[in-house]
């Protein structure tokens, strides 16, 4: 590997990208393009003479780097992303007691990469491209896992009003239930059916239903729809079919 000489920083953002080049002195300060096709090219031409002795950082900024990043791998330049904390840690060092308004740029990137170079060793590039979409995907998991728990609350608030009865029982997150209360979406509903039209109708959902089954059976559902205390809320009723349905897609966005 030829001798690293040159150290350009990126900062990204989600529709821009500035660069910081330097020497021991800064060649460039705080250039910026544009995060497309055109603004790669004009980036290519600001460094295409340094190529063979320059050395690229930039910090992973969730997935706004990646497509900057494979870009320049794919063009032969030595690239790495780096890790966020250590640049912080740099950035506390180089400022002494940074104030609120002192941020980040490229030039302290390309100054990390300065400091560093005898520590900063080259990693395998597929590995870590592979290493970070792994953990965008596993927060996009955590996100939807916690989007599932607040539907789920937000599904129980809107039970305790037109069905409470139900809202206190376990099992009402099956598949079951779930259809059964988009068809019929509160007690008040289930109520004006007779028991033979209720459990008739009930038994498709179980036919059709996937997933766990529950406990909770449509003959207690129908009982505790006749001694509910709710009364007609056709706004609530609504909304609950727009929160169950939500829920079903998260539930396939997680598997």
């Amino acid at each position: 590997m030829r001798e690293i000489k040159y150290f350009c920083g990126v900062d990204i953002s989600k529709n821009s990208f500035s660069i910081a080049l330097k020497n021991g002195k800064f060649i460039i300060k705080d250039k910026i393009f544009s995060m497309d096709k055109e603004g790669f090219m004009e980036f290519e031409r600001v460094i295409y003479d340094f190529k063979d002795n320059l050395l690229i950082g930039m910090e992973s900024t969730g997935i706004y780097h990646n497509n900057l990043f494979n870009f320049l791998v794919k063009k032969g330049y030595n690239s790495i992303v780096v890790n966020p904390y250590m640049v912080y840690q740099f950035f506390k060092f180089i400022r002494n007691k940074p104030t609120k308004t002192d941020k980040k740029d490229a030039q302290t990137i390309a100054s990390f990469l300065e400091f560093n170079k005898n520590n900063l060793i080259k990693e395998n590039n597929t590995k870590e491209k592979e290493r970070y979409q792994i953990r965008y995907l596993i927060r996009e998991k955590e996100k939807i896992t916690h989007l599932i728990a607040q539907t789920k609350t937000e599904i129980r608030r809107i039970l305790s009003v037109v069905f409470p009865e139900i809202e206190k029982e376990t099992g009402i997150f099956s598949q079951e239930v779930l259809d059964l209360l988009s068809e019929f979406s509160s007690a008040h509903k289930i109520k004006t059916l007779s028991y033979e039209e209720f459990i008739k109708k009930s038994k498709e959902f179980i036919r059709e239903g996937k997933g766990n089954h529950t406990k909770l059976t449509f003959e207690k559902i129908y009982k505790l729809a006749g001694a509910s205390i709710a009364f007609e809320y056709s706004c609530y009723e609504e909304l609950l079919k727009l929160k169950i349905k939500r829920l079903k897609n998260l539930f396939k966005e997680k598997e």
